[in-house]
């Protein structure tokens, strides 16, 4: 289960970005070159820090690299993206064909969750408390009625056509 947590987290950004309008059919060749980048520059500096942050550049890259194409060239977003995918199939053999085998220190293990409350979490983060909403506000009854109506509102909407 936990290791399809990074397949899941790409999905999600991948649903927002259709709900926008923007179609990324190279999802998959972009994260298996994040992969291969994170994993070789682990690997190189024994960082694995470095590495998550070299990981994210190239996904970057890679995105930047489909919005030139389909804003700036005019192309279509659909064979872009497969151009990418199998691109990022090509270019991730590539990167991890010297690392085969190769062992690397992982980030360290975190500790267990702590559940929050809403109204627990605003008291620790003031900044994301609204400043209307009081410091004591019933325990976080008013997002338990807001959050719903305000997901339903937009799914309403955005079902209406004009």
């Amino acid at each position: 289960m936990s290791q399809g947590t990074a397949l899941l987290y790409a999905t999600l950004g991948e649903i927002v970005g259709e709900r926008a309008g923007i179609i990324n059919l190279g999802l998959e060749g972009r994260l298996l070159v994040s992969a291969s980048t994170g994993f070789a520059v682990t690997s190189l500096t024994g960082n694995p820090y470095l590495g998550v942050l070299a990981a994210v550049f190239a996904g970057g890259l890679m995105n930047m690299i489909l919005g030139y194409l389909v804003v700036n060239r005019k192309a279509n977003q659909l064979a872009s993206g497969l151009a990418l995918m199998f691109f990022g199939f090509g270019l991730s053999a590539l990167i991890g064909k010297e690392f085969v085998g190769a062992k690397i220190v992982g980030l360290p293990k975190a500790g267990p969750a702590r559940v929050l409350r809403p109204a627990e979490a605003l008291r620790i983060t003031p900044a994301l408390r609204p400043p209307h909403i009081p410091r004591r506000a019933g325990r976080g009854r008013h997002l338990v009625v807001a959050l719903p109506h305000t997901v339903g509102v937009g799914r309403e909407s955005s079902r209406r056509k004009p």
